[in-house]
């Protein structure tokens, strides 16, 4: 019997959900979406499965080893799709009819080939919110307020919001002699692990792609930085930042924290400079939200803006938004 359970398990990173996870999953459902539509975040469904080249378009074909593809009986290339983000994008790139901005929601299933861990499984449901269609700081901060707005609505409150860009961290990296884009895609990697890593580790693998002590030990120092935005901010521009890359990051991160605060939102807003979010198709503010007292299970959102990303499928619209 034992060796039939073991036969007939689950593949690794899955799950089975019992009648009481899916009451779970329901209450938690109806609570984000009443969130999201209050905030006019209109409700779709991007297709599950992609042409595996829409999945490539912004991310390359390196991502290949973390999604789930395969090739159908006509032999064309596919895959499950690991976000909504990218979906809704190719969508909203589809539709040049679509008056803009235009506000989407949805929550629906994702697959990833990661490394299974705690909390974290190859298949898992997900809450997303997207605004397409302004540049303005406005937008980066209604995402954000909405996020807030659905942890609170789930019973979370005791938060943070780590906010960073990643026009600053670029421009920093640029500016310390990091030119190279393959050795800037791998500080970038580097630093979208950093709370995942020791302080020996997170040095080690800085070294590890060829960075010399005085830019290890600059970046250390950059990344150090976390405080409530507007103290984090000034100690940024204590860091004596230069290039216009690095000078336009700070510059949005300081019209967010003014948008912030037509929301409400003080303390819960910090800079964490080590915030980088790990997916390539950010291109400005990114964010990440977490838990005070369950730090270890990650971030309990994320998101950011992607105004390139609607552009890979044919139609120049700028984006951002979040997920959970």
């Amino acid at each position: 019997m034992i060796g039939g359970l073991t036969r007939f398990a689950v593949p690794r990173g899955m799950r089975d959900l019992w009648p009481e996870d899916w009451a779970k999953m329901a209450w938690m459902s109806e609570r984000i979406m009443g969130v999201l539509i209050g905030y006019g975040f209109k409700p779709v469904e991007p297709s599950k499965i992609e042409l595996l080249e829409t999945l490539e378009a912004k991310s390359g074909p390196s991502i290949r080893e973390e999604i789930y593809w395969f090739e159908d009986k006509a032999g064309r290339a596919l895959g499950l799709r690991f976000d909504l983000t990218v979906g809704l994008a190719r969508m909203v790139a589809g539709r040049p009819d679509l008056p803009l901005p235009a506000k989407f929601c949805a929550i629906s299933d994702m697959w990833r080939y990661d490394e299974p861990q705690f909390a974290r499984y190859r298949h898992f449901w997900q809450w997303d919110a997207e605004i397409f269609g302004s540049e303005r700081v406005e937008a980066d901060a209604e995402a954000i307020s909405a996020g807030i707005d659905v942890l609170r609505a789930v019973g979370i409150g005791n938060f943070e919001v780590r906010i960073s860009d990643r026009k600053l961290a670029e421009g920093f990296l640029r500016a310390i002699g990091i030119g190279d884009p393959a050795r800037l895609g791998g500080a970038i990697r580097v630093l979208d692990k950093r709370g995942k890593l020791s302080r020996s580790e997170f040095l080690g693998e800085l070294r590890s792609i060829g960075l010399g002590g005085d830019q290890v030990e600059r970046i250390l120092e950059f990344v150090s930085i976390r405080a409530p935005l507007e103290e984090g901010l000034s100690e940024a521009r204590r860091l004596g930042l230069k290039g216009e890359m690095a000078e336009e990051g700070l510059r949005e991160l300081e019209g967010l924290a003014d948008a912030l605060k037509g929301f409400g939102i003080g303390r819960e807003a910090v800079l964490d400079l080590s915030v980088v979010r790990g997916l390539d198709y950010y291109d400005g503010i990114v964010f990440e939200a977490y838990d005070r007292g369950g730090e270890d299970i990650g971030a309990i959102f994320g998101g950011g803006r992607y105004d390139g990303l609607c552009s890979a499928y044919g139609r120049d619209v700028p984006g951002t938004g979040l997920a959970g």
